[in-house]
């Protein structure tokens, strides 16, 4: 996997991974063999031929391990352009068995990587037929049976089962988006956490925390043995047996309290993890961390705290109240000036849009402004009428950047869903905590001050205007995947290493930027079609490589 994710930091997919291209050498030292299928990003755009039908091909059989390259070259003679069908029947990933280089990408690969996990679970290929085309057709159809059934007798565990079937998902856009996250999810295993493939709850959670004290369980096991041995004497003498099982009783329960004493001494983690998932605006996460570290430890203040917060941020008005008032039981950080706003609405429905921009200011006046993003993540994730939600939404972000007296703000339903905002030439804008959870398709922020874009945790925007803005770095946004035009002209983002996990790009402008560097590896961006840049870059190679690969170049001055 190191090596794959090394290769694809550079550009380079693999194409053909399978059990006989991996070897360990006397050391303990992995090998990756054969890297003739291989070839860069870049190449793929560059095909010339006609994609390979393999649903005219013979029903024959290949020799085991024989790629699908090698029994084409050797069986059409007339053949001059190189394949486009390439890999070993088995390992392949469905665009690949497809024929088409368009959908080839570096998931291709992490599909491979999912087969060879496969084959090490249950000692079998993940797809097997008598003929070519029987094992093309299935691999299309995503015909792989499940771990468990294939291997029944080597009960093969759950979590590497999910991740192998992750990687392997007919769809790419479901299967691990990098092999760094495939690696990671293999090191969860490993050290005894849940992994994401698995999707686990809380219960999964608990019973991987068990796992990883085994000590203690088989301490609770021994002691229950002998209560129930104890048990059995009890007729013989009952006394004896009392005494004994008092004392083994006693032991279970020291046992008990090292099982809460342990899951006590986890829970704080679990804050720290919501802290950081709560401050990256991943609002769902954060969420599940506190609840469980709730779970582990309900004698956490602060993690009730923070509960009561986040109910205020959903309008749950009167479980808030319930909560930070100490009324549910469990103890609870005092929060005097939170806890007046939960008394003021705890009798309230959910605030209509009118009482939005009010609600706004309660929480910067009360200690809550933190919580500002997620109650607008709450309001625009839900169902609403556009005719009250974005005067509110144009109020609130007058009330939170107080320094504006006129705020240009438009909006426009977008084609397909979705919502065209335009917040531009609002030199004093900074704040757009009221954006976050909207669906936004289009946003021209240009000529606004430095916002933070991880507010946009939506994804599916499609277009995206900053040019005047002060920002200075361009963050790797997931929610950004499909972005197909950005405009940064005019701000202080100089290094655009980062451009190409926007692989969907089309038109892109990066003029009159000063100190800029042009990165070689915006030639990875295959999907390019426009690119504007200063005149002063037009002997640049990158440039010049662009332009010989049909992208339009407009040099500004």
């Amino acid at each position: 996997c190191n090596a794959i994710s090394y290769a694809h930091s550079k550009g380079v997919i693999h194409l053909d991974l399978k059990p006989s291209n991996v070897i360990v050498g006397d050391y303990g030292d992995v090998h990756v063999l054969d890297w003739g299928l291989s070839t860069l990003v870049t190449h793929l755009n560059e095909y010339d031929g006609e994609p390979v039908s393999w649903h005219s091909i013979d029903e024959v059989s290949l020799e085991n391990g024989q790629t699908l390259t090698r029994y084409l070259e050797s069986s059409s003679k007339n053949r001059r352009k190189r394949n486009v069908v390439g890999g070993t029947p088995g390992y392949m990933a469905p665009e690949q068995a497809q024929g088409s280089p368009a959908n080839i990408d570096f998931q291709t690969d992490v599909y491979m990587l999912g087969a060879l996990l496969y084959e090490i679970l249950t000692f079998h290929c993940p797809i097997e037929g008598k003929t070519v085309k029987d094992v093309l057709q299935k691999t299309v159809r995503g015909e792989i049976p499940p771990l468990g059934k294939r291997a029944p007798e080597l009960k093969v565990p759950a979590a590497l089962a999910a991740i192998a079937m992750k990687a392997m998902n007919m769809d790419p856009a479901d299967r691990y988006a990098t092999v760094a996250a495939l690696i990671h999810d293999l090191h969860q295993f490993q050290d005894g956490f849940a992994t994401r493939a698995e999707n686990p709850t809380f219960i999964t959670h608990a019973i991987l925390l068990v796992k990883r004290h085994k000590m203690a369980v088989g301490l609770i096991a021994a002691s229950a043995a002998i209560i129930a041995a104890t048990l059995g004497q009890s007729f013989t003498s009952i006394k004896k047996s009392e005494r004994v099982a008092l004392q083994a009783l006693a032991a279970l329960q020291e046992k008990n309290d090292y099982i809460a004493a342990t899951a006590q001494k986890v829970a704080p983690t679990y804050l720290d993890l919501m802290a950081r998932e709560e401050k990256d605006y991943a609002f769902a996460a954060a969420e599940q961390a506190l609840d469980t570290g709730l779970a582990f430890d309900p004698s956490l203040e602060m993690g009730w705290m923070w509960k009561g917060k986040m109910l205020l941020c959903q309008q749950r008005f009167s479980e808030a109240w319930n909560i930070l008032s100490g009324h549910h039981g469990s103890p609870v950080r005092r929060d005097t000036a939170t806890l007046k706003l939960a008394e003021q609405y705890k009798d309230q429905p959910k605030v209509p849009d009118a009482g939005i921009p009010e609600l706004v200011r309660g929480f910067k006046n009360h200690n809550l402004a933190g919580g500002i993003p997620r109650l607008f993540y709450h309001l625009n994730r839900a169902p609403f009428d556009p005719s009250t939600r974005f005067p509110a939404l144009e109020a609130s972000l007058m009330l939170l950047n107080p320094k504006i007296e006129t705020l240009n703000f438009s909006y426009a339903p977008a084609k397909g869903g979705g919502w065209k905002i335009d917040i531009g030439n609002n030199p004093d804008l900074d704040d757009i905590s009221p954006l976050c959870g909207l669906d936004i398709r289009s946003l021209n922020a240009g000529g606004i001050g430095s916002p933070d874009l991880k507010l946009l945790t939506e994804s599916g925007m499609e277009e995206l205007r900053l040019s005047g803005t002060a920002l200075n770095h361009l963050f790797e946004l997931d929610q950004l995947a499909d972005l197909q035009v950005l405009d940064i002209s005019h701000t202080r983002i100089r290094n655009l290493i980062n451009m190409v996990k926007y692989s969907q790009l089309t038109s892109l402008d990066i003029s009159n930027i000063e100190g800029l560097s042009i990165s070689p590896q915006l030639v990875w961006c295959r999907n390019l079609r426009s690119l504007t840049v200063s005149e002063k870059f037009k002997d640049n190679p990158t440039i010049r490589a662009l332009a010989n690969r049909g992208v339009i170049i407009i040099y500004a001055n």
